[in-house]
């Protein structure tokens, strides 16, 4: 008896000072307590949101409640369409005992926190004269802005899924598209979405944007004539319904909202070439002593609003963004510094435990579900 009880001692004080260790491994660097899933969740978002690469949390909640549902706990915590799909893949691993885990979260990005600042600074500047705009000639410029500014490439000195390869190289894949008229929309003031998906075989994205009351998609890579032709804008993909857009796209319906609307359907079947385009009736874009400017209507703009299902021809202006186009281009705002791009493992791994709630697990794009990341978008 004497035995067993010395046995007991002994268990419970090496499990007591593996506690201590865990802890003590951490004592220089002082971490975040999550005692909920919730609160984990939100301080997993926060680090996201500073595209931390590594941070470490201590939890202590139960186990059980966590143990074989860590991955689904982190994507989950990424509330953020534009941040989801910027990552590349993560990693985590615990240690510690129940009620005191501490986890350790390895992320990477397409892009850093500093590129991230390039494109929030860039976007910014050139969305800043299309907010005197009516919402449909917004639409109309950052797409055609996107089209006429880049071409469809995987051959980047970046990451060609990132939205800093295709505004620094012109150049970059559907996400990097997708991902560039999402900040731009959401900087006017749009409700929208980041769409993952697929065209024929082949993994896709493109947005989804509320106009008014209704929802639209814009796929601004398939608006991009490839091979690419200089100056051109096609709007076969502009402003679509999902009953038209799922003649060619498939994606997860149920997951966003739907799209009935079908009033631009004549837009779709116009192309224009930037040499055709002519300045907007009430506005003008220019470039004066090398900053962009908008001259502003000399009479008010009224609007009239179009029955369901038709859309007047006539009131259908070209939009003159070469200025736009030659601000970006010519007119470098801030450069990040360069980074090693990382890439994500391609696979999903889980090692046997070294010892009592020691687990590790990586999650790479392959097996991270919707929206994806790393994928060779057509």
């Amino acid at each position: 008896m004497r035995k067993y009880i010395y046995n007991v001692v002994i268990i419970l004080f090496v499990l007591q000072m593996s506690h201590v260790q865990v802890l003590a491994n951490y004592k220089k660097d002082p971490i975040a307590t999550a005692h909920s899933i919730e609160t984990l969740q939100s301080l997993i978002f926060q680090e996201v949101m500073q595209f931390s690469t590594k941070f470490s949390i201590h939890y202590t909640g139960d186990l059980a409640d966590i143990k074989d549902e860590l991955t689904e706990i982190t994507k989950n915590a990424i509330q953020n369409d534009y941040l989801y799909a910027n990552i590349s893949s993560f990693k985590w691993n615990y240690n510690g005992t129940n009620n005191h885990l501490v986890i350790d979260f390895t992320f990477t990005y397409h892009l850093s926190q500093a590129e991230e600042a390039f494109v929030a600074q860039t976007l910014a500047t050139i969305t800043a004269p299309m907010h005197g705009f009516s919402d449909i000639q917004k639409l109309q410029a950052a797409h055609d802005f996107i089209v006429l500014s880049t071409e469809y490439s995987k051959e980047t000195e970046g990451s060609q899924y990132s939205p800093y390869t295709l505004l620094k190289e012109n150049k970059g894949v559907c996400q990097a598209y997708a991902l560039v008229l999402y900040r731009m929309l959401e900087m006017l003031g749009f409700e929208v979405r980041y769409v993952p998906g697929n065209a024929g075989e082949q993994l896709h994205a493109w947005v989804l944007v509320k106009l008014e009351q209704d929802w639209y998609h814009i796929d601004v890579t398939w608006d991009d004539p490839l091979p690419d032709r200089k100056g051109e804008v096609r709007y076969q993909y502009f402003l679509l319904s999902d009953r038209q857009l799922a003649q060619d796209h498939t994606w997860d319906y149920a997951r966003f909202p739907a799209a009935t609307s079908e009033m631009f359907t004549e837009m779709q079947q116009l192309t224009k070439t930037q040499s055709e385009a002519a300045p907007f009736q009430d506005h003008t874009l220019m470039m004066d002593k090398n900053k962009l400017a908008m001259q502003q209507p000399k009479k008010p703009v009224t609007s009239k609003q179009s029955e369901p299902n038709e859309f007047d021809m006539s009131k259908w202006t070209q939009i003159n963004i070469e200025s736009l186009v030659a601000f970006i281009a010519t007119h470098p705002i801030y450069t990040a510094p360069k980074t090693s791009w990382l890439t994500s493992i391609g696979r999903v791994e889980k090692r046997m435990p070294q010892e009592k709630y020691v687990i590790r697990k990586e999650v790479s794009h392959l097996m991270f579900g919707t929206p994806p990341f790393s994928y060779y978008y057509y």
